[in-house]
């Protein structure tokens, strides 16, 4: 999911949301002191906004703070994700993606492709291309043997 909130760090979503939080309690107990005692008419609307706006704030703050938690979980499954990938040894560390189309060889080049090339210009040299999978369809080929992510 993207949003504008995304963009802030999960550090300062947390200070925001404690920030938030304390103005809300603030605001409750501004809100809820003129019904404890005798107040005039116009005080107590007052408070009842103060309460509305308290409300407001309480639910920013909660916000802030499942935004964030949602954030470590993200970050959490990322993390695994890549673990299993570079344990089972079907990943590379390059840093860049790579396109899903194009099927990857686990040892040298095949007959047929090429060395994969990155959008910097930069290649593996473990690593090798074919033009689709749809290459390897009742194929024996070697190149279809080898490919890490074929289906065989």
């Amino acid at each position: 999911m993207s949003s504008s909130l995304a963009l802030v760090p999960v550090p300062q979503r947390r200070k925001v949301g404690v920030v938030t939080g304390s103005f809300a309690l603030l605001l409750a107990v501004v809100g809820i002191l003129p019904w404890t005692t005798s107040a005039a008419l116009s005080i107590r609307l007052l408070s009842v906004v103060a309460l509305g706006v308290a409300a407001f704030f309480a639910l920013v703050s909660w916000g802030m703070f499942r935004s964030a938690q949602i954030a470590q979980s993200e970050l959490a499954f990322t993390a695994a994700v890549q673990s299993v990938i570079a344990d089972a040894d079907l990943g590379c560390s390059c840093g860049h993606d790579h396109d899903p189309d194009h099927l990857e060889f686990a040892d040298g080049p095949a007959e047929g492709c090429s060395p994969i090339v990155h959008h910097t210009g930069s290649s593996h040299g473990d690593g090798h291309e074919c033009a689709g999978a749809g290459d390897c369809a009742g194929s024996d080929s070697p190149a279809c043997a080898t490919c890490v992510l074929s289906s065989r």
